[in-house]
């Protein structure tokens, strides 16, 4: 009989099931041909749930109701991995930022795993972490909504809008979700927010660890000027030259993550140096073709209002919207 089940069968339940191979477990998912196991609900101990099993679910609040523990992935997780973690959450730009994470890693010769809401689960790749290795993690306020002490070592706040509320029913039950990715940290950690966004400054009242700002126009810890990426950070100061073409939402993630490298004690000016060379990925604002002088952009990332008002702010003259 099964003692850990694991609620859904999708990509992050294969993972989980990987992992988990020589414990017993069971699968179970809304699709009855995905499941399998035997469940004696007075041995199981724990319930790992994937991203896309919303709070509201049946199955879920009768685990609760017979005391069973239920966790995400990402809270499991959390609890066997032994490397520093650097978690980015925020309505938009993760992805963006957990990869320009990467490419400045890279840069300064840092070994990093880019796992979580991106593409690979957490759970696919934990096993398989070398001792020196940060893992990066893009977290979803799916991943996030059930955490109970998840602390990582640094954890950054993009932005905030509200966004997939009939997932959490309300957007304060959203935002609660999202602050799960720093509420839980301690005081000899760093919580990185957006100094441009009165949401998330808002909220950042609500932290222990210690807190660092990024902006576009205010000087903080990590800002833009004249040319210049400006870090104050433990008493020192950078400036690295920075001639940025980017969006102002762009070069916002990219402040983000120059100020994540930095409270990972890594140097900025080694991590900007390839900069240029770091490549957006498809579907923000990517060019397609200019037909009669019109230019053609795919943005069809941005999947939320709050996306969309940013692209189209960092287009200049006319835009007619295909929406």
């Amino acid at each position: 009989m099964s003692d850990i089940v694991i609620y859904g069968a999708g990509k992050t339940g294969m993972a989980l099931k990987s992992l988990l191979q020589h414990n017993d477990v069971a699968i179970y998912d809304d699709v009855p041909s995905k499941c399998s196991g035997v469940v004696d609900w007075e041995k199981v101990k724990l319930v790992i749930t994937s991203p896309g099993i919303a709070p509201t679910s049946k199955f879920v609040a009768q685990c609760r109701q017979r005391g069973v523990k239920v966790v995400g992935e990402l809270q499991f997780c959390y609890w066997l991995c032994n490397n520093p973690i650097v978690s980015v959450t925020g309505t938009n730009g993760k992805t963006t930022v957990t990869q320009l994470i990467k490419h400045m890693m890279e840069a300064c010769n840092k070994k990093c795993s880019l796992l979580g809401n991106g593409g690979t689960p957490f759970s696919q790749n934990i096993a398989h972490l070398e001792d020196d290795t940060i893992v990066v993690l893009e977290s979803s306020s799916f991943q996030l909504d059930d955490c109970v002490d998840f602390a990582p070592n640094v954890s950054a706040f993009t932005n905030l809008a509200p966004d997939h509320l009939d997932y959490h029913q309300s957007y304060a039950n959203y935002v609660e979700a999202k602050c799960n990715n720093f509420v839980h940290q301690k005081d000899n950690q760093w919580a990185i927010f957006n100094m441009d966004d009165a949401n998330v400054v808002e909220l950042s009242t609500k932290c222990k660890a210690g807190k660092l700002y990024f902006s576009t126009i205010k000087p903080c810890n990590c800002y833009y000027k004249d040319g210049y990426v400006i870090v104050d950070f433990q008493g020192t100061m950078q400036k690295v030259k920075f001639e940025s073409s980017y969006s102002q939402h762009n070069l916002s993630n990219v402040l983000c993550a120059a100020l994540c490298v930095a409270a990972l004690g890594l140097d900025v000016k080694q991590a900007l140096q390839n900069i240029a060379d770091f490549k957006f990925d498809k579907h923000r604002l990517q060019f397609v073709a200019s037909v009669n002088g019109v230019r053609f952009v795919d943005d069809s990332k941005a999947t939320n209002l709050h996306a969309v008002i940013s692209a189209l702010h960092s287009i200049e003259g006319k835009a007619c919207l295909i929406l």
